[in-house]
């Protein structure tokens, strides 16, 4: 018999309790295993996206310099770096070999420094090795330069001339800027130019005038300005000259004290008949009279005649001759200037003629020899070539 408030659990009732724990613990421990998944993943996560730990050649694609093109005026440097060329560009401190193709123009030491020599283009070139494989980064060098007419110039009060570019580098190369660097006091600068200035003297002393260029290249010229000693009188040696058109003369004068230096001034009444520059050079340009007229500062002066005649018609002995392949001639004159002349063949393949006028026959066919006086006149010596 069975004791009263006493309950047995049969055996079926056991096993579906068992099988209940079971799952439940079950059910914990794949909740604590995805919960140490969760947190690994997470933590793998902020591992990847931390670049520090990664080496500066990941993802690099090559090497790459600090500039690609450089200008740099004769005589100075500029420095180049190497750069890994990756997302980030970070600077290359290994071992870098660096030569230029044109040593001469721009040379490069070990540290990369680049030094200008002279007017040029030139390539540097930065080759390193990384993990055994080889790596080539290029800058393209301009060597920029410029240079005066002259570098020293002797001026007298009041005078001034014209200083010129004499060449630069690149040609595409402007002026920035005329500059006095010293002795304002001592010169004027008008009319800055992209190719020249004009220079005034202003009072006795020594200047220095620079140009400087958008390249960078700059130069200088040193103007020496003297004390003017004034002229109290002029006077022409010839108070009268004949001249033949197209011809040339350099009228001299004469001062008084004879160290006198300052500057004269020239004009000519009638340019159609004849010119006179700055250094008192005349030109004959046409038929006709003329009074050249020399003249300082303080209103010296003393005049010139010029007569310009046609000029005298140049003939020759013979116009023409017949050579054989090999032979030679040579031109005479028989009438006009007989010095000063100039020669000239239309067909030098057929003959040639030195500048005494000596012709040689090279090649069957005709040529033409031009004679020219300095006067302008003109005559025509004809060549037939034979075999």
């Amino acid at each position: 018999m069975t004791k009263r408030g006493t309950k047995k659990t049969p055996w079926r009732t056991l096993f579906s309790l068992l099988l209940a724990l079971c799952v439940c613990f079950s059910s914990f421990g794949f909740g604590v295993m995805a919960a140490e998944d969760d947190y690994y993943d997470e933590d793998y996560d902020e591992d990847e996206d931390y670049d520090d730990w990664q080496s500066p050649w990941d993802g690099m694609e090559g090497i790459i310099l600090s500039e690609e093109e450089l200008v740099i005026p004769v005589g100075e440097t500029d420095e180049l770096f190497v750069y890994y060329d990756n997302e980030d560009e970070d600077e290359y401190e290994g071992k870098v070999t660096w030569e230029s193709d044109e040593p001469s123009i721009a040379s490069v030491n070990k540290n990369g420094t680049v030094t200008a020599k002279k007017a040029g283009d030139a390539c540097i070139t930065a080759t390193v090795v990384i993990e055994g494989e080889e790596y080539e980064a290029y800058c393209d060098i301009v060597v920029a330069d410029v240079k005066l007419e002259k570098k020293n110039i002797t001026l007298i009060e009041g005078q001034s001339l014209v200083l010129n570019i004499k060449s630069r580098y690149p040609e595409d190369d402007k002026v920035d800027d005329w500059d006095i660097d010293k002795g304002e006091r001592s010169v004027k600068l008008s009319k800055k130019a992209n190719k020249s200035v004009i220079v005034t003297a202003k009072k006795a002393g020594s200047a220095k005038i620079s140009v400087f260029m958008d390249s960078g290249a700059e130069a200088s010229c040193t103007i020496t300005v003297k004390k003017a000693v004034t002229s109290t009188s002029l006077a022409f040696p010839k108070k009268n000259i004949e001249m033949a058109k197209g011809s040339k003369v350099i009228l001299s004068v004469t001062r008084k004290p004879k160290k006198a230096n300052d500057i004269i001034f020239w004009s000519s009444s009638r340019k159609k008949v004849a010119t006179v520059d700055a250094k008192g050079e005349v030109t004959a340009k046409g038929k006709g009279k003329t009074v050249i007229t020399a003249k300082t500062a303080k209103g010296k002066k003393a005049t010139c005649t010029i007569t310009v005649k046609a000029p005298e018609k140049l003939t020759l002995k013979s116009a023409s001759a017949n050579l054989k392949v090999g032979s030679s001639t040579s031109i005479k004159v028989r009438s006009g200037a007989k010095n000063g002349l100039s020669y000239k063949s239309n067909n030098p393949k057929v003959a040639v003629v030195n500048r005494k006028g000596k012709v040689t026959a090279l090649k069957p066919g005709v040529a033409k020899i031009t004679v020219t006086a300095k006067s302008g006149s003109k005559a025509t010596f004809t060549v037939k070539v034979k075999k």
